[in-house]
Order: C-alpha cells, then sequence, then structure tokens
C-alpha cells in the first residue's frame, strides 16, 4: 500500500535534512542485497556508520512521520524504521530494483 502524505515536511525542515546529508558517504548498494540480487542491483546507500548528519536526518523525518495522524491512522505503525537512502548515478544503468526495509 503507498499513501501519500503532503506537506509532511516544511521548507525549513527539508533544507536542514539536504544540509545534514551532504556530507553523507555511500557504499556499494549490493552490500545490503542478498545473493539473489547481486546481478540487478546497482546503486550506492548511504553508509550510516560513517556518514555525519544522517542519524540526526532519520530523527527530523521519523518524528515528522510519527507526528502525522493520517499516517497513523491509515497503517497504525508499532514502528517506523529509519528511511535507506540511496544514490543512482546517471553514468550506471536504472537499478532495475529498489529495495526498501
Amino acid at each position: 500500500m503507498f499513501l501519500r502524505i503532503a506537506k509532511l515536511l516544511n521548507a525549513d525542515q527539508i533544507a536542514q535534512i539536504v544540509a545534514m546529508m551532504d556530507g553523507a558517504r555511500y557504499k556499494e548498494g549490493r552490500e545490503t542485497g542478498g545473493a539473489a540480487i547481486q546481478d540487478i542491483k546497482n546503486n550506492q546507500q548511504v553508509d550510516r556508520e560513517n556518514s555525519d548528519g544522517v542519524a540526526e536526518a532519520d530523527k527530523l523525518l521519523l518524528a515528522a512521520l510519527a507526528g502525522n495522524g493520517s499516517l497513523r491512522a491509515s497503517v497504525l505503525p508499532k514502528r517506523i524504521l529509519p528511511p535507506t537512502t540511496s544514490s543512482t548515478r546517471p553514468a550506471w544503468p536504472t537499478a532495475r530494483m529498489s529495495t526498501t526495509p
């Protein structure tokens, strides 16, 4: 199920997250996938252990999600996991699948 949440973050919050993620380091996305997707997964994902600002960006986003009445009423989440931030570079072939926890 997909749920669109309009205006979850305001412009200041978005700017804060962008600034926090600006120096994030990325690692090969295949490191996070199982054997079945090694041939098709072609992206980079934020290296959470070696990137400053990622935890703070997660907290800001997760707080916005947790405080959103539409989300809580629609899906009744027991918990919300931090997002997986990925990047596909223009020089790389487009990934045929994406993964999220």
